[in-house]
């Protein structure tokens, strides 16, 4: 690939409030830079979307930039993955 960006889509069914929730998430490989673009209460997002976001991502830093979050939940998202 010659990039150092990974992917995910994150979703939740079945929320207390009712609402559908998506996430198109990234994060770098050495774990330091994490990003979230969120989706509550929409319908699904279609998944055409997600290539062209993520090539965004990969050649785009100002596009990448608006969605880089220190948020410490994104960490946690990615224990596993």
């Amino acid at each position: 690939m010659g990039h150092p960006w990974v992917f995910a889509i994150y979703q939740e069914w079945n929320r207390p409030d009712g609402q559908s929730y998506e996430a198109f998430l990234f994060r770098n490989q050495q774990r330091t830079v994490f990003g979230i673009y969120e989706w509550l209460g929409q319908s699904p997002q279609p998944r055409s979307l997600l290539p062209r976001m993520a090539y965004r991502v990969v050649t785009d830093p100002e596009y990448r930039k608006k969605m880089v979050s220190d948020d410490p939940d994104l960490p946690e998202m990615w224990k596993k993955h």
